[in-house]
């Protein structure tokens, strides 16, 4: 019997991933084929916008692997304390010229979900090791459920629908697929 098991999504993602990529590259949204890995964001990482550690904070961080020389002030990828801030940067870069080649979101499916309350509102925590990121287009988002980030309101991923759904069943919050996160959706939150 095999240990691994394929989820509808990844069967159908893989099955149409030729096709997604041709039109996803016409439209200018995808990133090419690399075997760039994620890293891990801890050692005092600061948040290439707005400088805070990643390590210890809140909500789901992330990183962005850029061809060329983005950001120019060392070898590696840009570092995110939110996902919310990752796609903005994204989107500005990519206007820019700076082309990403890969991305990398915290993954809550692959996590124990801790909520803490401070000052009343409820804060997810963060983690910064490689083995929990995912690939946005592996993703789903939870948004909207009031469950704050490192920035306040924050797209939350996972890589299990099932998983995104329970959250939603104890916390609220909408499921949005991972081609519905666009700059407008980003701008509202």
């Amino acid at each position: 019997m095999c240990e691994h098991t394929l989820s509808r999504r990844r069967l159908l993602g893989g099955a149409g991933a030729v096709l997604s990529v041709t039109v996803a590259g016409c439209l200018g949204e995808s990133e090419p084929e690399t075997d760039v890995e994620p890293i891990s964001l801890d050692g005092g990482r600061g948040c290439d916008v707005c400088g805070m550690v990643i390590e210890g904070g809140y909500g789901p961080n992330g990183q962005v692997h850029y061809d060329g020389d983005y950001p120019d002030d060392r070898d590696g990828p840009a570092h995110y304390d939110s996902v919310r801030e990752l796609y903005t940067d994204r989107f500005a870069q990519r206007q820019r010229g700076n082309e990403p080649i890969a991305t990398f979101l915290t993954d809550y499916a692959a996590v124990d979900v801790e909520i803490e309350r401070r000052d009343g509102d409820p804060y997810v925590a963060g983690t910064v090791a490689p083995e929990t990121f995912i690939e946005p287009d592996d993703a789903v988002f939870v948004v909207e459920s009031g469950v704050q980030g490192a920035m306040g309101s924050e797209l939350l991923p996972f890589s299990e629908e099932s998983a995104a759904a329970a959250f939603v069943g104890e916390h609220g919050g909408e499921i949005v697929e991972s081609d519905e996160v666009t700059q407008t959706l980003v701008e509202s939150l």
